[in-house]
């Protein structure tokens, strides 16, 4: 929330501060490689800068790709997905109204726009298998506004609900795959509700609630 980065080589025993940048909150961060990754955030006391950064150099210098967003997307990046060394997507945003995806297909040097309003409310995490296969997970949409899961085949071009709980004012926040079968993911519900686990065993076409 300090708009801090951190960088560990040895499994997470020690960290170092890469930097400190002030208003922005960190939200998310992948790597292609031990060299070349991205963090996304949203902004904090009217912020309008580092909403997506990327470094070829391991983290040492930083460059801020905000102006390569569409205007609606500099709301800010909650989650990042490395498809591929070419492909990335990033989705925003866990607030109210900041349902959409950007995409990247030449590493980051460009980002289309996705507007994800017909089908979720807001977006938060994504996870790819392949460049056109992966997961979203935020917000359904109004009214009901409930925790969701979507899926793509076609690089993002449409999405089907793989979950949706009908639960109001629930978020779907993080998404991760343990195996090509099981996948976890999490909901936050807003109304004094104990969070849940969602687990997948068929390749997350399908969701039980624990």
């Amino acid at each position: 929330g300090d708009g801090k980065i951190v960088k560990t080589t040895n499994g997470g025993n020690n960290w170092t501060l890469l930097l400190q940048g002030s208003g922005i909150y960190c939200r998310s961060v992948e790597f292609i490689n031990t060299q070349t990754g991205f963090v996304g955030g949203f902004p904090v006391s009217g912020g309008t800068t580092n909403i997506l950064r990327k470094t070829t150099d391991g983290g040492a210098t930083w460059t801020d790709l905000t102006s390569l967003l569409h205007p609606k997307a500099r709301k800010g990046i909650c989650g990042l997905a490395v498809a591929d060394n070419n492909t990335i997507y990033g989705g925003g945003n866990w607030f109210q109204d900041s349902a959409y995806i950007v995409k990247s297909v030449d590493g980051g040097n460009t980002w289309s726009f996705i507007d994800m309003h017909p089908y979720a409310s807001s977006i938060i995490d994504l996870y790819f298998t392949s460049k056109d296969t992966g997961f979203a997970t935020g917000k359904s949409q109004l009214p009901q506004e409930s925790g969701v899961i979507l899926y793509t085949t076609n690089g993002g071009a449409s999405w089907t609900k793989k979950y949706e709980n009908n639960i109001f004012n629930e978020y779907c926040w993080k998404i991760q795959r343990l195996t090509r079968q099981i996948y976890f993911a999490s909901l936050e519900d807003l109304t004094d509700v104990p969070p849940k686990i969602l687990k997948s065993v068929d390749g997350g076409m399908s969701w039980i609630v624990y």
